[in-house]
């Protein structure tokens, strides 16, 4: 069975013949891509399906087998993050953007900055959004958006919580966290692992009751997983599979989102050049299959399914 068997694979494009909700957002339009391909983003699950996000203002709901329901756009802009919480949609992008959708209701949430927001996670009754610039912010009562001081100045690329405690991590190697939004701890990972660990760059957090996982990229290159019990001790798990012929081979993809299937209790990784690598308990059995051409920039796990999003605006629904 080769590696494409492992998904099926949608193409989601404004349908022809039906009518697209357009959605501008007052100070968020006409902003560039960067560079990037046009695509997805990042995708998160809600009800019995998901909700895609991505460059060109897309926000996008997806069936639980991964086909379009409903399209819209929202703004010119990329939208980096999305977050399902209920019936409540939040979107984290370019240029401070940050919006709340519920219902027919969208509303942008002002937050004062023009630093890209890269990430989205709820704590304690508070939305928190982190970007550029070591920008972490909090909203109250859903609506203002207040600034968090941070111990470090880099780019706060993601966010994950338990119900005890928040993780924050910089690209620059620094895991921070919190049990009350206020107050954070702060490592430096790159220093304290000298000669242990090689120095990386942080792409992902991800926080559940077992495990604190952190997906990086060495700074020569190559991607790896960062585990622990309790967010203070890590052990590093690099990327390392057997291919179809027995032979250990290491992946050199860049990494770039993570989600955990709590079902099978294993961690799947979407990657550059369209691999998704998945690390399971045991760990001589990783397994690398490329299901694309493309960049797979989103990744989640929920309602039994493990969806990828990436680019052209791809969904891909992984059977692994």
């Amino acid at each position: 069975m080769s590696s494409r068997d492992f998904v099926h694979r949608t193409r989601q494009a404004f349908p022809p013949g039906r009518v697209c909700l357009v959605l501008f957002l007052v100070g968020w339009i006409g902003l560039s891509l960067k560079g990037q391909e046009p695509g997805y983003r990042d995708i998160a699950p809600q009800g019995d399906g998901f909700v895609a996000v991505g460059s060109g203002g897309r926000v996008d709901r997806l069936d639980p087998k991964g086909r379009l329901r409903s399209t819209s756009r929202m703004g010119d802009g990329t939208w980096h993050a999305v977050l399902c919480h209920g019936d409540e949609v939040w979107l984290a992008g370019e240029a401070g953007g940050l919006a709340h959708v519920a219902g027919d209701s969208i509303r942008q949430v002002k937050t004062g900055f023009r630093d890209d927001l890269l990430c989205l996670e709820t704590f304690r009754g508070s939305v928190f959004a982190g970007g550029d610039g070591g920008r972490l912010l909090r909203t109250v009562d859903g609506r203002a958006s207040v600034f968090v001081d941070l111990p470090v100045s880099g780019s706060i690329v993601s966010l994950s919580a338990t119900p005890a405690r928040l993780y924050a991590v910089t690209r620059e190697g620094f895991i921070l966290s919190t049990a009350d939004g206020s107050t954070w701890t702060c490592l430096d990972f790159n220093r304290t692992y000298r000669g242990y660990v090689k120095p990386c760059r942080f792409v992902r957090v991800l926080a559940t009751e077992q495990r604190v996982v952190v997906l990086a990229e060495y700074e020569e290159g190559g991607p790896v997983a960062l585990y622990s019990t309790d967010g203070d001790v890590w052990t590093e798990r690099p990327f390392v599979y057997q291919d179809g012929e027995g032979r250990w081979q290491r992946s050199g993809q860049q990494p770039l989102d993570l989600a955990h299937d709590p079902e099978r209790d294993h961690y799947v990784v979407a990657c550059s050049g369209g691999e998704v690598f998945c690390l399971p308990s045991c760990t001589r059995c990783n397994t690398s299959h490329r299901i694309s051409d493309g960049d797979l920039r989103g990744i989640c796990s929920g309602n039994g399914r493990n969806v990828a999003v990436g680019d052209g605006f791809e969904t891909m629904v992984l059977f692994l």
